[in-house]
């Protein structure tokens, strides 16, 4: 769409000669067979007849799906960047371990100028709760999990994580929080995610838990969060 000298353009047309990139106005409906996007459309698209995929350029697709200006009951697929988990796996871990340093404490107590120590913590001091193990929250639980921290992740299905203590529904869900020193959440923008962190979740947290977001905003009741 008006990118025909994108990186990805050229990525694609050097994997395959079958591959042509054509802008919407002016392309030929009866060749279009795959549509990409960055973002959702701001314009309503044509009526392609042979269209068998929405491919979006981005990680999430929540704004794609049931867009009115979207062809209906046509799949969407996300674009998965393997850089992606990794890096927000080493930021997570990076608040982890201040977390299990007591960075933010000393760091009050310089504020006062108070100069002492305070008790050690190992990793086995500090659990971590990761909501979603989808490909971010795997990333999550593998590099914190590695550094000794004990994981519990809570997703849809039952299914085991190596390394993670799996937890579903509602009372996996309080039961994670509750015994989470940090929070982490990759969940993605659903009608069954959004506003899932509520002011009595929340106060579930332990004393001085950390919550990270690396999720969708949404999934946060902001106002709960704020008052909290």
């Amino acid at each position: 769409m008006g990118r025909r000298s994108a990186p990805w353009v050229t990525a694609l047309a050097e994997a395959s000669d079958r591959f042509e990139a054509v802008d919407v106005p002016g392309a030929d409906p009866e060749r279009v067979r795959v549509l990409v996007v960055a973002g959702p459309p701001t314009e309503p698209l044509p009526d392609w007849p042979h269209l068998g995929l929405v491919q979006s350029l981005w990680h999430g697709v929540d704004a794609l799906v049931d867009h009115p200006l979207l062809p209906p009951d046509v799949p969407i697929a996300r674009l998965v960047d393997p850089g992606v988990p990794a890096a927000m796996a080493r930021f997570v871990t990076r608040i982890v371990l201040d977390r299990s340093q007591r960075v933010d404490e000393y760091a009050e107590l310089a504020a006062r100028a108070e100069w002492r120590p305070l008790a050690h913590l190992t990793p086995s001091d500090v659990t971590v709760g990761v909501l979603g193990l989808g490909e971010v929250g795997r990333a999550v639980a593998a590099l914190v999990g590695g550094l000794g921290h004990p994981v519990i992740g809570w997703r849809s299905r039952p299914e085991p994580v190596a390394g993670v203590e799996v937890v579903t529904g509602p009372a996996g869900l309080a039961s994670l929080v509750g015994r989470a020193d940090v929070l982490v959440n990759t969940l993605p923008s659903t009608p069954g995610t959004q506003g899932l962190l509520t002011a009595e979740l929340l106060g579930r947290l332990p004393e001085r838990a950390a919550f990270v977001n690396v999720g969708r905003g949404d999934v946060v009741a902001e106002p709960d969060l704020v008052a909290g």
